[in-house]
């Protein structure tokens, strides 16, 4: 069963951010790995979704445990440039609550695709990123509103990433966000489709 506060602050999260014309800034190059939402883990959703969580196989994935994250889903590499996606806990259907994904160039952390973590099938849920070169990225989020299902968002909000240099490393900025309805031809890339085992590209 998840702790009261830690289900209250995901709750709460906002998915503000994504409805402004110019993403803020929210990472910082020379920022340590926040650490992962504090859960009271349920034994039997431990178990039961164990399978999900892989082991490491990189430094970018081992600093992410340390952290305290659970590893979720495959790692992106091109070039110099890796995305580890961590979560913290697990829905009854052993979607992630408390996720995040981190972008490292390398080496090291380039920050964080969302300015908090996140929740399956909440207003502001990522998709899976993608990488479109060694210094681009893209992310899809999910738009929920007050009448939407759980299984349905009615928008999408793609953003836009860049790896920009700077004088303490290389930092990921956001710098473009863009919503429509979700049945729009637009409104996200098609995903390539996973292999088989792996976690579906949209986290409902």
């Amino acid at each position: 069963m998840l702790s009261r506060v830690a289900f209250a602050i995901c709750l709460t999260t906002s998915a503000a951010w994504l409805d402004l014309a110019a993403p803020p800034a929210w990472n910082d190059p020379s920022a340590k790995i926040p650490r992962a939402p504090t859960f009271t883990p349920d034994p039997l959703l431990a178990t039961q979704c164990a399978r999900q969580v892989r082991p490491a196989a990189s430094a970018a994935d081992r600093a992410v445990i340390a952290a305290g994250w659970k590893l979720m889903g495959a790692s992106q590499r091109f070039g110099g440039t890796e995305v580890v996606g961590g979560q913290s806990a697990f829905d009854g259907m052993c979607r992630p609550l408390g996720y995040q994904f981190f972008v490292f160039a390398g080496g090291r952390l380039a920050g964080t695709i969302s300015p908090e973590p996140m929740d399956s099938r909440t207003d502001g849920a990522a998709q899976i990123p993608q990488l479109v070169s060694a210094g681009e990225l893209v992310a899809v989020f999910s738009r929920y509103a007050p009448s939407d299902p759980l299984c349905c968002p009615s928008r999408l909000t793609t953003v836009q990433y860049r790896l920009e240099k700077g004088p303490k490393g290389q930092v990921l900025v956001a710098t473009a966000a863009a919503t429509l309805p979700t049945g729009e031809p637009k409104a996200a890339a098609t995903p390539a489709a996973p292999a088989e085992g792996s976690p579906p590209t949209q986290l409902r």
